[in-house]
């Protein structure tokens, strides 16, 4: 006589929101102000430390304790984040090609929740890779900037102040010349912030001061171009560009 066969075809609970745009089956954490803290409800399984904060020390074996700016974020947390905020779309499109440089926008547009007013928000992150950034997933560049796009949009638009271990990347090579070490910026997202500002003739100190006033972290320590965090440049630039927008547009309506 044989067993009957059993057959798994319904999900062990509804998967359904209710009316503030909430799963019914995930227990939230909120913050004082009411909002959902996206951060808390990363599980602990998605987190890592950041072994690239140890430099010189001892690198912890657990997560316990440790701050935010000492930690990783895998990109199944950031799947699992965005799959219970809920979106419709995400668009990748590409800025920038070279042979050794990938820059792309990507775009996510979020179902509506009571933290938009149940409005629909449609929240947009650049990022890019290149052989300096990426070295050892040079046939994959274009994957790399993917990834690091979207985990950027995640993160921003749910407020995670975590980097996540696709946007960390090898640090800008030390090549010889003259005989003199040297950190090169061709082909890097550095050199078009560099052009950038010499062409608008801005002053490293006047824009480290714009990017400090702007809360970016870590701006009133920067001495030299390279210092900017890699994942910070792109960001820096639309800054700088936004700025520089914005004051033409002030002229042109004299």
């Amino acid at each position: 006589m044989s067993e009957e066969i059993k057959k798994n075809n319904e999900p062990p609970f509804k998967f359904k929101r209710n009316e503030y745009g909430l799963l019914t089956h995930v227990d939230y954490v909120f913050n004082e102000d009411g909002t959902v803290n996206w951060r808390k409800m990363v599980s602990p399984e998605y987190l890592s430390v950041n072994k690239d904060r140890f430099k010189g020390r001892d690198v912890p074996q657990s997560i316990d304790g440790l701050e935010d700016k000492d930690l990783i974020i895998l990109l199944g947390g950031i799947k699992q984040l965005a799959l219970i905020r809920g979106f419709t779309s995400v668009e990748h499109e590409l800025k920038y090609v070279a042979y050794n440089h990938i820059g792309v926008t990507s775009t996510i547009q979020w179902i509506p929740n009571y933290e938009t007013n149940n409005n629909i928000v449609t929240f947009q992150a650049c990022a890019s890779a290149t052989l300096l950034n990426a070295p050892k997933m040079a046939p994959y560049l274009e994957t790399i900037a993917e990834n690091r796009g979207f985990v950027r949009a995640v993160r921003n638009f749910l407020r995670i102040n975590i980097v996540s271990q696709e946007e960390l990347g090898g640090e800008i090579k030390e090549e010889e010349t003259s005989g003199e070490n040297h950190r090169t910026l061709k082909g890097t997202p550095y050199e078009s912030l560099d052009k950038l500002l010499s062409t608008n003739k801005i002053t490293f100190d006047a824009f480290t001061n714009r990017m400090a006033q702007a809360e970016v972290e870590g701006a009133s320590e920067w001495t030299k171009i390279t210092d900017i965090p890699l994942d910070l440049v792109i960001t820096c630039t639309e800054k700088v560009q936004a700025r520089i927008a914005e004051k033409l547009a002030k002229k042109a309506s004299k």
